[in-house]
């Protein structure tokens, strides 16, 4: 005899822009080779290419080159290097019928980089089994997918970051289970306005059948950035293997920085979608001190709406006290003795106007050290010197969080706000 499953509930169903030319045209171009080392596998855990974050769900899912929050542990672990802040972000996302998908992600910058934890549980719903002539057999059953993932994003200079994880995933349907492991890489690279984004994730397979598998790559440009508005555009070419190549296109605006209005569509560029408004998401957002309140809906057709609640926690950055910073130290550079060379170093750029230089050499103690004070407060007078007041605005407020004491920055921020 044959056992089915049924549904319980009835209505289911710059000089770096060739880089970014390039990774688009391998993301676009190149997914067939890509996708035929898979080819002869079927997928298994389908849940992990589901996304991870209201915010990122509301743009589309083009969030590649954005990854400035702990989501990046899952679109691309290269931006956690990004975080000044420790954060914790849980997302409630509500799917068909009864079906939902949960995200549980924290990271935590250190002075070397940032580590994240990236937990996530996927349950498909109620359902009872049935024969083969449709007589309910009175069992039910909770598929379901969870999986884990360690992330670790780095700085290298001031500009590029690169990221490492490590995903551990389980699967239960009809009482068989599946365990797999995957690795995911990811690079981002930021200039003045603009970044670009390559990651890889899922590199790996279980109980015989392969991990989705994903390629993406992205560019965003924050085309306005000031006190008072900002608007954040941002697109990726992906490809899942074994399924259609897909262009993401997102957009976020922000009024003062507290009140949120975003817009994505993602397109398969193979098939024909399930409906006018198949594709579209939108969702609006609030932050009030370190928290941030995120929702979104995704319209799919006659299948109704899926809809996303978004929490997202700051914490103040890790601190390292002298004594614990000199154990942390490693010869070279990386050593107390060799930050205050790059400093002094990065100084005497200053004090000769060569204001360019000196901007790159003090974010490279910043990729070396994020918790480096005189660097960021170095920093923001290179950018005061630059005319860049935005810029300066952003380094100020970072080195205010290390040390909040100092009064003349703060009063510079209170006169230019």
């Amino acid at each position: 005899m044959k056992i089915k499953l049924k549904h319980i509930t009835e209505g289911a169903p710059q000089k770096p822009a060739f880089i970014i030319f390039f990774a688009l045209l391998v993301c676009i171009n190149g997914v067939p080779i890509f996708g035929a080392v898979n080819s002869s596998a079927g997928i298994i855990f389908p849940g992990l290419d589901s996304g991870a974050g209201a915010r990122a769900a509301a743009m589309g899912g083009a969030f590649t080159a954005v990854a400035d929050d702990a989501s990046a542990a899952y679109w691309n672990p290269a931006g956690l290097s990004r975080l000044v802040k420790s954060q914790v972000m849980i997302t409630f996302d509500k799917w068909f019928s009864d079906s939902f998908y949960q995200h549980l992600i924290a990271a935590l910058p250190f002075p070397s980089g940032t580590i994240a934890a990236d937990i996530f549980y996927m349950n498909y719903g109620t359902f009872e089994t049935v024969d083969n002539t449709g007589t309910i057999l009175g069992a039910t059953m909770n598929p379901y997918n969870a999986a884990g993932t360690l992330s670790y994003g780095f700085g290298i200079g001031g500009n590029l970051s690169l990221g490492l994880g490590f995903t551990y995933a389980v699967q239960s349907i009809s009482g068989i289970s599946n365990s797999g492991f995957g690795v995911n890489f990811g690079a981002l690279y930021k200039w003045d306005i603009y970044s670009a984004g390559l990651s890889i994730k899922n590199l790996g397979s279980g109980g015989g059948f392969s991990m989705p598998a994903d390629l993406r790559a992205g560019f965003a440009a924050n085309i306005i950035n000031d006190r008072s508005n900002s608007l954040l555009v941002s697109m990726d070419a992906a490809y899942i293997v074994n399924d259609t190549p897909q262009l993401c296109l997102g957009a976020e605006y922000s009024f003062s920085k507290t009140f949120f209005i975003r817009a994505g569509y993602t397109r398969q560029l193979n098939d024909p979608g399930l409906g006018v408004l198949s594709g579209f998401a939108g969702g609006v957002g609030f932050k009030t001190g370190d928290l941030f309140l995120d929702y979104t809906v995704e319209p799919f057709n006659v299948l109704g709406l899926i809809q996303k609640v978004g929490i997202n926690f700051q914490f103040d950055p890790i601190k390292f006290n002298s004594e614990e910073r000199e154990n942390r130290d490693k010869p070279g550079v990386n050593t107390k003795a060799g930050m205050l060379e790059m400093l002094a170093e990065a100084g005497t750029l200053e004090n000769n106007g060569k204001l360019e230089q000196a901007k790159e050499q003090y974010l490279d103690i910043i990729a070396i050290d994020i918790n480096y004070a005189d660097a960021w407060k170095r920093l923001g007078a290179v950018y005061v010197k630059q005319g860049k007041k935005v810029d300066a605005m952003n380094a100020f407020e970072r080195y205010l969080l290390i040390k909040p004491d100092d009064a003349a920055v703060r009063k510079w921020i209170d006169r230019n706000e």
